[in-house]
């Protein structure tokens, strides 16, 4: 009777530890949302629409972490969210061509490194205009 009086006791405060430590982990917040990376630096574009050909905007970027590839999006307002495009971009690129701009039109650039479920914060690059 002894034994199992303790053993259930022993249980007792194991069910009692773990709750409060699950007390301790939600009062705490939500946990971080992982590794983030540097984001690239020294982010240009060169926009142009030669002769008759499709505008184009060409981004370059440097990287300082290894990577496993970008992401660069384009909008035509700078909230992103119209006439917005995402491109993936593997890790070797340091320039990116964007594809079915139109003349005359204001576009904002933005790009980020990506390694594996690891982001970098966005680096936005100011309205750029292909004339």
């Amino acid at each position: 009777m002894h034994r199992r009086l303790v053993f259930v006791l022993a249980m007792f405060g194991m069910v009692i530890g773990s709750l409060s430590q699950v007390a301790v982990a939600f009062a705490a917040g939500p946990t971080p949302a992982g590794p983030t990376l540097p984001a690239p630096t020294h982010v240009t574009t060169q926009a142009y629409a030669p002769g008759e050909d499709p505008a184009r905007v060409i981004v370059r970027w440097r990287e300082k972490a290894v990577v496993t590839g970008f992401v660069v999006q384009r909008a035509t307002n700078y909230r992103f969210t119209t006439g917005f495009a995402t491109f993936k971009v593997p890790a070797y690129a340091r320039r990116y061509t964007l594809p079915g701009l139109l003349r005359d039109k204001k576009y904002y650039i933005r790009i980020r490194a990506v390694k594996g479920h690891a982001r970098s914060g966005w680096r936005t690059v100011t309205e750029t205009t292909p004339e």
